[in-house]
């Protein structure tokens, strides 16, 4: 999971020292938080996903990458951000969200466990987006760069 913000350097005080991710996190703005989910189960996640990219009358195959067109996908933006048809309210979304070590990395930022998420999109990338006339993948921040101090943290499960 990676999470990273806009700016989260407050200049009229200290930064905290935690001794752990966060420090990283606070310096940076990201931090990439390995094996968050087990293997199994972001691979799961993963073939979750291209079932529901299969799951469109549109003749995409994974098995097949001559199908691995944008006439093949069901519409994205910017090839692989999915906005439309509930996808981020599918099952397996709401699954990964509730991971433990997802949960735990949040519960850890924000000090708290009583966490409030939400999902506006699920980024699906095929290998070939850019082959595709789209743009090569790119990450997606919401917290306004106007904004001093954290307000808004997002992350993602990596399956590679």
């Amino acid at each position: 999971m990676t999470p990273y913000i806009g700016d989260t350097a407050d200049p009229s005080s200290e930064p905290v020292k935690h001794g752990d991710w966060r420090d990283e996190f606070d310096a940076k703005g990201y931090v990439v938080l390995k094996n968050v989910v087990p293997k199994e189960r972001a691979l799961y996640y993963r073939q979750k996903m291209l079932d529901w990219l299969g799951s469109f009358d549109n003749g995409f195959n994974i098995n097949d990458r001559s199908t691995w067109t944008e006439e093949n996908l069901p519409w994205s933006f910017k090839n692989g951000m999915y906005l439309n048809y509930c996808a981020a309210h599918e099952k397996y979304v709401w699954d990964a969200k509730q991971e433990p070590g997802v949960l735990d990395a949040f519960a850890k930022i924000w000090g708290t466990d009583e966490l409030i998420a939400s999902y506006d999109t699920v980024n699906i990338t095929l290998p070939n987006a850019a082959e595709m006339g789209g743009t090569k993948p790119w990450p997606h921040v919401d917290q306004a760069p106007e904004r001093n101090g954290m307000h808004c943290v997002q992350g993602f499960i990596n399956c590679k």
